[in-house]
């Protein structure tokens, strides 16, 4: 049987093809592998099917530059074909037009026009089905060779996860959350020896269907299995083939306690191939993609979607901060403590992309200082509806308290990391620096009531200062604090153009914030 095509459980013929690597590494939403049922058993008429469609995928991902644009389209297309097999599509383009920007909506209407076209051109051109064999047997010898060389390197797992905690315990793991972390990582590696015939996994049995199906075991894996009397002296390997055959809902029937905070242990999984991958170890590209919640428990979107916004900091609530003793005389115990409300304030910058900080980040671009932020590197990370990577000018207020100085001695000290005092936890949180700040926050009387405060409330508040109190462009904004849309462009690069660069452009209304706070501070911060 071609390789693009496979049959569902009672025998339809389903076309299956793989997403472009670049594509799946840029939107790691998108699922690596497209499926569409061909609705026939019909082997020959299976096969003309999935080649027509096969090339009008192709003829699609070629009319779109960028992977995450096109992963939006392709978003967007599946969403409207659901929608036409159902008969409601009309309400969909209506639910659409209601909650899309206009940017997306647009690209939708694009996508839908490409797709048109392809269609005609298979009806108005005189294409074989030789022809359109001879493309896919050409993209598919490309593929086959594209493998990675498992000759060299052909790790363990369990040996990999070991190099993974070596890394995040230099990078600041805080030590009470080791044990969780590793253990989190170890189900997952025993997991998949269980699914591999009870053999240890090597880098070179991963692939699309044990990931697959790992992601489907974890969801229903029992708490604390070996205290549960139904699996009392029962191997994991025996546990992962009692519960491959039951449901969830069968097994919490059964009595069975099902283990909870699966999406954190996902999370990691998904990190440890990443990791694996940057390090050029031998992994088949894009498989930490395949891991994903199987517990039913998906995230909203469109008008569903509950978005918790937190409140912006007011006036006097910033001065009771900022103008306290302790920042007035830097009382502070870590280095961090002071100096992330003051970066944020002046930037917009959450809390965990202040604590990853390198050295290296704080830099000079064209005569302007900057603090870079972005997630080069394994220790880094970046939320995808939350941040990207950007260069936020240095505020006057920070080079007047010193803050360069601060950069400089902490690199004569041989740092890497600008704050290596900001641990983070086993859920990649930097919880411990985000509690102290709450506990400062709350002694200055900033409870926040009736909606509470946190230090994330700092980006809020910036946002407001430059949208409302400044006058600034939403998407000025955006190139800011990092809260822009990635299917549009944004406002600064349409009213600049590229004569000039993203500081010099964005620099002005950096030097615009100000909440009215004395920073004439008697005593600066010393390490």
């Amino acid at each position: 049987m071609a390789s693009y095509l496979t049959k569902n459980r009672k025998g339809t013929y389903v076309f299956q093809m793989r997403v472009p690597k670049h594509i799946v590494h840029t939107y790691p939403d998108l699922k690596p592998t497209i499926w569409h049922s061909l609705r026939t058993k019909d082997r020959s008429e299976a096969e003309k099917r999935a080649r027509r469609l096969w090339v009008m995928f192709d003829q699609l991902s070629e009319r779109f530059n960028d992977p995450k644009v096109f992963g939006k389209a392709m978003e967007l297309l599946k969403g409207y074909d659901d929608a036409c097999k159902k008969g409601n599509y009309m309400e969909y383009i209506e639910d659409l037009d209601d909650t899309l920007e206009d940017g997306e909506y647009a690209l939708f209407e694009r996508v839908l026009s490409y797709r048109s076209e392809a269609k005609e051109q298979f009806q108005t051109e005189s294409v074989t089905q030789q022809q359109i064999a001879q493309i896919i047997d050409a993209k598919l010898s490309g593929a086959k060779n594209s493998d990675p060389d498992f000759s060299k390197d052909n790790h363990h797992l369990s040996e990999m996860v070991e190099k993974y905690m070596v890394k995040q315990v230099d990078d600041g793991l805080a030590p009470g959350s080791r044990k969780p972390f590793l253990s989190k990582l170890t189900l997952f590696n025993s997991v998949l020896d269980a699914l591999n015939a009870g053999k240890p996994v090597r880098l070179s049995d991963l692939d699309e269907d044990i990931l697959r199906k790992y992601s489907e075991v974890i969801a229903k894996f029992p708490k604390d299995y070996k205290n549960q009397p139904v699996f009392k002296g029962k191997s994991i390997s025996d546990v992962v083939h009692y519960i491959s055959g039951k449901s969830r809902e069968d097994l919490e029937n059964e009595g069975v306690a099902i283990l909870q905070g699966t999406k954190e242990i996902l999370r990691l999984s998904r990190a440890l191939l990443t990791f694996i991958e940057k390090k050029k170890y031998p992994l088949r590209p894009g498989l930490n993609s395949i891991i994903e919640d199987s517990t039913g428990n998906k995230k909203k979107s469109g008008k569903n979607k509950k978005v918790k916004l937190n409140a912006a900091y007011t006036q006097d609530e910033l001065k009771a901060m900022f103008e306290s003793d302790r920042f007035r005389h830097a009382k502070f115990k870590n280095a961090v403590d002071y100096w992330a409300p003051l970066i944020a304030i002046h930037t917009g910058a959450t809390l965990a992309e202040i604590c990853q900080l390198y050295i290296s980040d704080i830099k000079n671009e064209g005569g302007i200082d900057v603090i870079s932020i972005n997630d080069d590197g394994d220790f880094k990370r970046l939320k995808n509806d939350d941040g990207r990577p950007r260069q936020v000018p240095i505020h006057p207020n920070l080079i007047k308290l010193d803050f360069l100085n601060f950069v400089e001695s902490r690199r004569e000290k041989g740092f890497e990391r600008l704050f290596p005092e900001a641990e983070r936890n086993a859920e990649d949180k930097y919880d411990s620096t985000g509690k102290r700040f709450a506990t400062f926050r709350k002694s200055c009387g900033v409870t926040g009531a009736p909606r509470e405060k946190t230090f994330h409330s700092f980006r809020t508040t910036v946002s407001v200062e430059l949208l409302r109190n400044r006058g600034a462009d939403e998407g000025l904004v955006n190139d800011i604090i990092g809260h822009a849309s990635e299917y549009r462009e944004s406002e600064t690069k349409k009213t600049y153009g590229s004569g000039l660069t993203m500081p010099q452009v964005t620099l002005p209304w950096v030097k615009k914030i100000n909440f009215g706070i004395d920073f004439k501070y008697p005593k600066k911060w010393r390490d």
